[in-house]
């Protein structure tokens, strides 16, 4: 069944987008904002590598006919880590439960970035769903 625009223009975006983030994940030194995962290294170069074959496959999905048990896998699987990169961003690292409930940096500002999070989750379900349209 063929893609309609709205659906090509999203899955070439959100690609575009987690080949950008994986790249930062993996080189040296780039600070990616508030898609970092803290400041673990190693799950930083993990999830970079994840997001980057993520982003891969969005474009090609993109410009290639795949099948629509690979391309719902991945889908799927996409939506996956980034709920889990979500969470740790969010609740594990972007929450000082010592002293309470203190958000980091503040609670807007948190917020701002948990609703980001939200919104490129909905991108990549709807990317998912789309696949049974």
């Amino acid at each position: 069944m063929k893609m309609s625009l709205s659906t090509f223009l999203l899955r070439l975006f959100l690609g575009a987008f987690f080949v950008i983030i994986g790249l930062y994940g993996v080189l040296p030194n780039v600070d990616e904002s508030i898609f970092s995962v803290y400041d673990v290294t190693s799950i930083e170069i993990i999830f970079g590598l994840i997001q980057l074959g993520c982003g891969m496959f969005l474009l090609a999905s993109c410009f290639m006919r795949l099948s629509e048990r690979v391309t719902r896998s991945a889908s799927l699987i996409v939506l996956i880590f980034w709920l889990i990169q979500t969470f740790l961003n969010q609740f594990v690292f972007g929450i000082n439960y010592s002293n309470g409930l203190r958000f980091d940096p503040n609670f807007a500002a948190w917020l701002l970035y948990l609703s980001v999070h939200l919104l490129i989750g909905a991108a990549i379900y709807k990317v998912n769903s789309s696949v049974r349209d």
